[in-house]
């Protein structure tokens, strides 16, 4: 399983608001689909998301949308993310295509806002 896109919306967040959604998009790597639990953590150790009910994750690439933890706000610069799934029981890290990370921008005049575009 591998981790190959992240999303959020809006895609600029301004300063003092919260991310209103998450969609990630993973690539199954098996033949069947596989029921689990989905997380998105910050690199601060914060839960950015998770999914309240398992879904199934299928086989080949497809974007899932992951509801936001009540509350979650930009504090840092930057934030990067990782995802855990459950496999029996036991939260596994989903490889990553490449680094997921929201930047800070301040551009005059401010507010700064978080964005993740121009990731590549």
């Amino acid at each position: 399983m591998t981790l190959v896109d992240v999303d959020m919306q809006p895609v600029r967040v301004v300063q003092g608001n919260a991310v209103q959604g998450w969609t990630i998009k993973i690539r199954g790597g098996f033949n069947d689909g596989c029921l689990t639990t989905v997380k998105l953590k910050d690199n601060h150790g914060r839960v950015a998301g998770e999914t309240l009910q398992p879904i199934t994750v299928h086989p080949g690439e497809r974007s899932y949308p992951i509801p936001v933890t009540q509350g979650y706000r930009f504090e840092q610069n930057d934030h990067c993310y990782t995802a855990t799934v459950d496999i029996l029981g036991n939260q596994v890290d989903i490889d990553k295509a490449r680094p997921f990370c929201a930047r800070k921008v301040t551009p005059p005049p401010p507010p700064p806002f978080w964005t993740m575009q121009g990731q590549s």
